[in-house]
């Protein structure tokens, strides 16, 4: 039996607070995660055995506030 495809998962930037939940499990994104597969499923496009699936963010950059602007002077 040859092995299925990854479904990769793009899901751009979030901050480090929504990938630290995403990691535990819990979150919003994690419910993203699991609606997406659910509906791929539903539609046939994956199938119902294991399949990796590969999920693909980006860390926002932090925000500086007006006291970074301060001490970079």
């Amino acid at each position: 039996m040859p092995a299925a495809p990854p479904v990769i998962l793009d899901l751009g930037k979030k901050s480090k607070k929504q990938i630290k939940k995403l990691k535990s499990g819990s979150g919003k994104l994690m419910e993203s995660v699991q609606k997406t597969l659910a509906e791929l499923e539903a539609q046939s496009a994956i199938s119902d055995a294991v399949q990796p699936v590969i999920v693909i963010i980006q860390k926002k950059p932090a925000k500086k506030g007006m006291l970074s602007a301060i001490a970079g002077m």
